[in-house]
């Protein structure tokens, strides 16, 4: 009996140890996670929130130097439309104060849009003044789809580099507004000798035109002097925007003058067969002033866009007025001339600070992108391949 009592006594002695070992144990553990648990959920619960409340700082804190200087916040700016031009309505006179249903108004823009300068039908007595806006007075007719022009008169042209008026004449081309460098016919007067305000009452036949072209197409004006064959002044006007068998008056654009320094000779030759482009210098001539003290050369350059196609220099012998140089240049590969640039220059070397260095003494560029002597020589070896053409042009 006393064995039962002993052992009921281990037992339940063993027992209580087990259950406080359990109690001490295991009550830490689960309140830990408990209160992990509260914490994760706090935390998700604030970052769904997006903490809106440590965001928003007080009153003491927005006025705090520090605060304001190591804050960081995101400003949103909405940038308004451009406002409507500004219109003025005003009623009309005989109804300032209206009584009916319908009331009419004048609308009229303050701020109006640039317009392109139109032409203006001439009167009689209008003169220019040389040295200011020049201009020159012509009639467009149109006869069995043939456009004749008649020209009249031209005010206002520059003179030359030393003062004297210069022997000018008009040359007219019709152009289409897309290809710049294409030109149908180019026709000329005759010239006057010495004034800036030549009166011409000649008719000249531009060509044949279709109707349907008029509205793609424009009549180029170039006042050219007739001795130094520089391009005075130009201008252009649409074919779709003149009144036939009137007098117009078309502005024209004075182009300022760079002293020259000599001339050259250039030859052109378009071989379309072999596609090949030639270039000729065949004679350079300087003027007595601006002869160098040492060698020079001719530089050749040929370029299509920004892509250079060919690059050559020749020496030349100076001090010499007149050298026949006679030297040809090829550019292989040109199928189509009309998108190529040709530049001609001419270089010399100086010595400064016992370094030498190049200097420019002149150029001449031609191209479909030029005005006056070198765009017409070079649309003329375009439009005439297998032909070589030869013109003189100022070194500038």
């Amino acid at each position: 009996m006393s064995d039962v009592i002993n052992s009921t006594e281990v037992d339940s002695t063993g027992g209580g140890k087990t259950l406080n070992y359990i109690l001490v144990t295991v009550t830490p553990a689960v309140f830990v996670l408990l209160i992990t648990i509260f914490l994760v959920l706090f935390i998700r619960t604030c970052y769904k929130k997006k903490w809106r409340y440590k965001l928003v700082p007080t009153k003491d804190e927005q006025d705090h130097p520090r605060r304001k200087s190591s804050s960081k916040r995101t400003v949103n700016v909405t940038i308004p439309d451009p406002p409507p031009p500004k219109i003025k309505i005003t009623t009309a006179p005989n109804l300032a104060e209206p009584t009916s249903r319908y009331t009419q108004f004048t609308v009229q823009l303050l701020h109006k849009p640039p317009v392109a300068a139109e032409c203006k039908e001439i009167t009689d007595g209008e003169e220019g003044v040389a040295g200011k806006q020049a201009y020159v007075c012509l009639k467009m007719n149109m006869e069995q789809n043939k456009l004749w022009v008649e020209v009249q008169k031209a005010v206002g042209l520059p003179h030359r580099e030393d003062g004297t008026p210069a022997d000018p004449f008009v040359r007219l081309s019709v152009m289409s507004r897309e290809r710049r460098n294409s030109r149908r016919k180019v026709s000329s007067t005759n010239h006057i000798e010495r004034t800036s305000d030549p009166t011409y009452m000649q008719t000249i036949d531009c060509g044949s035109v279709i109707k349907e072209e008029l509205a793609n197409s424009n009549l180029q004006i170039q006042v050219v002097d007739h001795l130094q064959d520089l391009l005075l002044a130009e201008g252009e006007v649409g074919l779709d925007q003149v009144e036939y068998s009137k007098s117009i008056r078309v502005p024209l654009k004075a182009l300022t003058q760079q002293p020259t320094v000599g001339r050259i000779l250039i030859s052109l030759y378009h071989d379309k067969t072999a596609a090949k482009l030639s270039i000729t210098i065949t004679k350079l001539e300087l003027l007595s002033c601006t002869l160098p003290s040492n060698d020079c050369w001719i530089k050749i350059e040929v370029t299509k866009g920004t892509k250079p196609l060919l690059k050559k220099t020749k020496s030349v012998k100076v001090p010499q007025r007149e050298v026949m140089l006679d030297n040809t240049f090829v550019c292989n590969d040109v199928n189509d001339a009309s998108c190529l640039t040709l530049q001609c220059s001419l270089v010399t070397t100086v010595t400064a600070s016992l370094m030498k260095r190049t200097k420019l003494l002149g150029k001449v560029t031609l191209g479909s992108h030029e005005h006056g002597q070198a765009l017409r020589h070079w649309t003329e070896m375009v439009d005439t391949p297998d032909t070589q053409i030869a013109e003189w042009h100022n070194l500038t």
